[in-house]
């Protein structure tokens, strides 16, 4: 069996079923069907055409995947999902254990010479603020260092 990935047939699928384009992969020989994305023929809430979703959403400045989640998930009007701020990415603004503002935990890690994922660790396991971010990581010990020391 092969560990890698290839491209076994690609299709298309009719206008009833979206315009969208199959592609079966075979990975570690199981086929796995990925759909790309979507190729029907629209229009926006002001009737203006577009000869697929995708080119419709670069228009309005949006990502095929949000205008897609709005409708389908939250259930938005066409205008609402197109039209309704995107929230600005970079995280939501945070304060350390001294009042210093940040614009993301990130941000405030990278600050603290910490990684963000221990962090998260040490705070999810009950870890104060100030622990968290200034405690120094626990240094390794390596077995192959301490056979050599006997």
């Amino acid at each position: 069996m092969q560990n890698w990935c290839a491209i076994g047939a690609v299709t298309k699928k009719t206008e009833r079923e979206l315009n969208t384009t199959n592609i079966m992969l075979t990975c570690g020989g199981v086929n796995v069907q990925k759909k790309t994305f979507h190729k029907k023929p629209c229009k926006d809430h002001l009737g203006n055409q577009y000869s697929t979703i995708k080119s419709m959403c670069r228009q309005w400045n949006i990502e095929p995947e949000t205008f897609t989640r709005r409708r389908n998930v939250y259930g938005l009007d066409l205008e609402q999902a197109l039209t309704r701020p995107v929230k600005p990415t970079g995280g939501q603004r945070c304060f350390d254990h001294t009042g210093k503002k940040f614009k993301s935990r990130t941000s405030m890690c990278e600050f603290y010479h910490i990684d963000r994922k221990l962090f998260e660790y040490r705070i999810s396991h009950g870890w104060s603020l100030e622990d968290a971010l200034t405690k120094e990581r626990r240094k390794r010990i390596v077995k192959d260092s301490i056979e050599r020391d006997r």
